[in-house]
């Protein structure tokens, strides 16, 4: 909808600022991240618009981001430019695992399928919490990541995680109150239904031969006759 739209546009200004502004001015502050893209943004839009930005503004070849599961296994949930199966086919060992989760922006020469790992924080009062990681690609231009960038990216982590993370915990407060509402509605049908079979239909005598008939005709059913459907005293509940 229109809202999302606007938030889209603001994210997009978000990592235009990120990225573009150490070509500009490397010791300028970086914006916070939107408070509006927090809130409002549903996590697949987060995800794509993250991701897509990034491959644009830099520009790199392909990108994903996984997500750790309940089990603290990485699982992809954003691919651009890149098959799901090539991404996938990321190994993640205990040396890689640990220095991500450390926060370390792990670059990767030799690799030409994601020679840049960046670690997606969590920043909790005590701790750092490792929530994801955003798999990049080659740069297009063939050279390797700046200094500069690597540190861009390491403060993208934890901005994009507690972003990510409120996302994740906007996306189950909706799927929790979808499924109420989906029960409270299967509650009020068998209500319905229950009430339907308790109630008794109404008859209308015929005048004629005093046939009982079903309220909404107009014609007795057995003689033909013309029934009185203002006659309150031939009215009977069977």
């Amino acid at each position: 909808g229109s809202g999302f739209a606007t938030v889209r546009e603001k994210l997009e200004t978000f990592v235009n600022h990120y990225f573009y502004s150490f070509k500009l001015d490397l010791g300028k502050d970086f914006l916070e991240f939107l408070p509006e893209a927090r809130t409002s943004i549903s996590m697949s839009e987060l995800l794509n618009v993250l991701t897509q930005r990034i491959l644009e503004v830099l520009p790199i070849a392909h990108g994903a981001v996984f997500l750790c599961d309940s089990e603290q296994q990485m699982e992809l949930v954003e691919s651009q430019n890149i098959t799901p199966s090539a991404a996938q086919s990321l190994e993640w060992n205990n040396l890689i695992c640990a220095r991500l989760r450390s926060g370390i922006v792990i670059q990767r020469r030799a690799d030409r399928l994601f020679p840049l790992l960046v670690p997606l924080i969590l920043q909790r009062v005590n701790q750092a919490e490792l929530i994801g990681v955003l798999a990049l690609g080659y740069r297009q231009d063939e050279r390797q990541y700046s200094l500069d960038e690597l540190w861009a990216f390491k403060r993208l982590a934890t901005q994009a995680g507690s972003a990510i993370h409120i996302a994740q915990l906007n996306t189950a407060n909706h799927n929790e109150l979808k499924q109420q509402l989906i029960a409270l509605e299967m509650r009020i049908e068998m209500l319905e239904t229950s009430s339907d079979k308790f109630v008794k239909p109404i008859y209308i005598a015929c005048s004629n031969c005093s046939c009982q008939n079903p309220i909404n005709v107009q014609f007795c059913t057995k003689c033909g006759g013309k029934l009185n459907e203002h006659s309150e005293n031939e009215s009977t509940k069977c």
